[in-house]
């Protein structure tokens, strides 16, 4: 890891969630509509070049390529998130106040999940990961 970048677990971890939003998942109900967005501007290229040769009908290829990856992070995020939703409650009474997340990369949790809307949540990990 280079001090002044973020990790590059977390920035293929953030490519794989942006794939997965795109459709190149089976896991029913995944969405990171935040993930593009956190994407370094080189993984950036690479997520709108996926976009581009889906929107072509060649996205087959790309599933056959990357989809089982892309299966397991999203699998992995519907599991951690579930937890996480049902260990805060809805937004009307929070059972619990805090959340830490630690190796939290460029994850998008915390814009995701409406339950952490009344909790205070923390992402911890290293400073350009941040």
């Amino acid at each position: 890891m280079k001090s002044e970048r973020p990790s590059r677990t977390a920035e293929y971890t953030a490519l794989l969630r942006a794939l997965g939003d795109i459709g190149m998942t089976s896991a029913s109900g995944f969405s990171d509509p935040c993930a593009e967005k956190m994407l370094p501007a080189f993984f950036s290229y690479l997520h709108k070049a996926a976009r581009f040769v889906s929107l072509f009908g060649a996205g087959g290829i790309l599933r056959y390529q990357f989809g089982p990856v892309v299966d397991l992070l999203a699998m992995r995020t519907l599991a951690i998130d579930q937890v996480v939703q049902s260990a805060v409650g809805d937004n009307s009474a929070a059972k619990i106040e805090q959340v830490v997340i630690l190796g939290a990369g460029l994850d998008s949790r915390v814009f995701r999940l409406q339950g952490l809307a009344n909790t205070n949540a923390f992402e911890v990990d290293h400073p350009a990961s941040q």
